[in-house]
């Protein structure tokens, strides 16, 4: 089984056995950002504990840009730095930026379409039994 790629920087780089433990148990990991899963006996265990914490992760990111959407001030404050406060004439001016608000449905979006499975193209069931018509295909 394959890692699915970070939950935190979104990397393809991860390894189910990037950390052995003392225990004899081994951690998936992310090889850019440092990142470890759940501990467990095997890397194939480990790494569905992993990918059981990226679909997580994709869930909570999804949940919090459609919250975004819903209160696009609330967005404004997270997203600012500690040691700034917002003022009511830059969260008026956010809150009402169409620019601003399309970049966060946008976002939420692309974590919604992450906990998408994969499309796939149906394949015919085409069998021995199926046959043309006796006069062949119409050409039209």
């Amino acid at each position: 089984m394959k890692p699915n790629p970070c939950p935190f920087c979104g990397s393809t780089d991860t390894d189910p056995s990037y950390a052995s433990l003392s225990n004899g148990n081994v951690q998936t990991g992310c090889y850019t950002c440092d990142a470890t899963g759940p501990s467990a006996p095997t890397p194939e265990l480990a790494t569905t504990k992993w990918n059981a914490t990226t679909a997580n992760r994709q869930l909570e990111l999804a949940t919090q840009a459609l919250q975004d959407i819903v209160d696009p001030i609330a967005a404004i404050i997270r997203k600012l730095p500690p040691t700034h406060r917002l003022n009511g004439v830059m969260a008026i001016y956010n809150a009402n930026d169409p620019n601003y608000l399309k970049s966060i449905a946008r976002q939420a979006l692309e974590n919604v379409a992450a906990l998408a499975p994969p499309k796939t193209t149906p394949t015919p069931n085409i069998d021995a039994e199926t046959s043309l018509p006796e006069d062949g295909p119409k050409l039209q």
